[in-house]
């Protein structure tokens, strides 16, 4: 990840990225660090693998977008074998399922949320 630019092209390019207002975007306050350095570098391309987590099908977008190369799906990747791991959910299976990382339910016995 210390290769990326941040130039957000990963972003763009994925059909699944939909909000309306990136946190990237977002200056007040400023969640995840703008420049280009390894600390932000990090923070971005964790805060978007969890975005995406749940959601990835692999379209490969990303990594065909990046001007550096960087092998984004195989994060990807990596975060949907833990979402299946821990919640028994794949991406892409049906148009229904809520992501998996972006709701939950009254309900739940955990109490971490609540």
């Amino acid at each position: 990840l210390s290769k990326c630019i941040k130039c957000y092209a990963c972003r763009q390019a994925c059909p699944m990225c939909y909000c309306r207002r990136c946190i990237v975007d977002c200056n007040q306050p400023q969640w995840v660090n703008t420049s280009s350095h390894t600390l932000g570098n990090f923070e971005w391309n964790i805060v978007r693998a969890f975005h995406l987590a749940g959601r990835c099908v692999e379209c490969g977008n990303c990594d065909r977008s990046c001007p550096v190369n960087i092998p984004l799906r195989l994060l990807n990747r990596r975060m949907a074998k833990e979402v299946f791991d821990a919640f028994d959910h794949f991406s892409g299976m049906s148009t229904n399922q809520e992501p998996v990382l972006a709701s939950f339910k009254k309900d739940d016995p955990e109490t971490f949320i609540l």
